[in-house]
């Protein structure tokens, strides 16, 4: 009989733990973000401190503003109802073409949320739904393999961190061309 490693086995449980956490964070914060910025109350409570949170907000205000200046919003309110999962996944995918994740990207497809939830106010909860699914499937690893929320923004604020205006840029133009294409597929 061979042994079991059980230091592998708690790892792997914590690892899991950490992973499901950062998810329920990062929804959290996705649609507390959105809600904020709609300018809609909201009643979470959030597991950030309330100057980090603040921190966020502020960068997450810039990220929007920025994306609603691009020309990647007049593709958005092209989108159809049915096969709007499909839609964001691949502009998510045009976002991160070479599975690299930073912070600036976090924020842009954060910022789509938002900018789905603007135009179609009936499909918030939908759209933040699908969202979530990505933000599963894109970022939590990436959340986690760099501290977590809380390490990343604190990192930020002791850096002093302003938004990083070319990576947003280049999201943007991601966006942008994924919103193109889902635009030509849908005629």
């Amino acid at each position: 009989m061979g042994s079991i490693d059980q230091s592998t086995n708690v790892t792997q449980f914590k690892d899991r733990g950490v992973r499901i956490i950062t998810s329920r964070q990062t929804k959290e914060l996705l649609s507390t973000l959105v809600a904020y910025r709609i300018g809609k109350k909201t009643s979470t409570q959030m597991s950030l401190a309330p100057e980090t949170f603040a921190f966020l907000l502020e960068l997450f205000s810039e990220a929007t503003d920025m994306v609603e200046k691009s020309s990647a919003t007049q593709y958005i309110g092209m989108f159809p109802r049915e096969g709007k999962d499909e839609s964001l996944r691949e502009i998510v995918r045009n976002i991160v073409p070479d599975g690299e994740i930073n912070f600036g990207r976090v924020l842009v497809i954060f910022s789509l949320a938002y900018q789905m939830c603007v135009q179609f106010p009936d499909d918030e909860d939908y759209i933040i739904e699908i969202m979530e699914t990505l933000v599963d499937e894109f970022l939590v690893d990436w959340i986690v393999d760099n501290g977590g929320w809380e390490k990343l923004i604190m990192s930020c604020q002791a850096k002093n961190v302003t938004f990083p205006k070319t990576k947003l840029a280049c999201c943007i133009a991601a966006l942008a061309v994924g919103g193109l294409l889902v635009y030509k597929k849908v005629l």
